[in-house]
């Protein structure tokens, strides 16, 4: 039997709650989603990152001060402004990272370190 999971059920739920309550705070959705046991398989990250992308396609602003009370709130988060800068830049894409191409052994553009030490050298 395979188990598939998938963030993308979550976002009928954010959509719903911030449609419900449009000053609602990220870290009670955060919450929520953690206790859920069907998303115990992902961590804190993927799960923030969701809840942002799903409220900035519904045109609700994130601030910083918002998003660092939910870091503060997670174990694994707490202290890592450079995750919170990287969800508040808009270049870096926080849905679809499935279509993000990945280099292949012998594409020309991976590099494997040489067996004698010293740097890694392109194929």
């Amino acid at each position: 039997m395979e188990i598939f999971q998938d963030l993308n059920i979550t976002e009928p739920f954010i959509q719903k709650h911030f449609i419900k309550y449009p000053q609602a705070s990220i870290s009670f959705v955060f919450r929520k989603l953690r206790n859920r046991q069907s998303l115990s398989f992902f961590g804190d990250y993927p799960l923030i990152s969701v809840v942002v992308a799903t409220m900035r396609e519904m045109g609700i602003p994130v601030k910083r001060r918002m998003l660092r009370k939910t870091f503060n709130q997670s174990k694994e988060l707490r202290g890592k402004i450079t995750l919170l800068d990287q969800l508040l830049s808009d270049e870096i894409p926080h849905k679809d990272l499935a279509g993000i191409p990945y280099n292949t052994r012998y594409s020309g553009k991976t590099t494997i370190a040489s067996s004698k030490g010293g740097n890694a050298h392109e194929i």
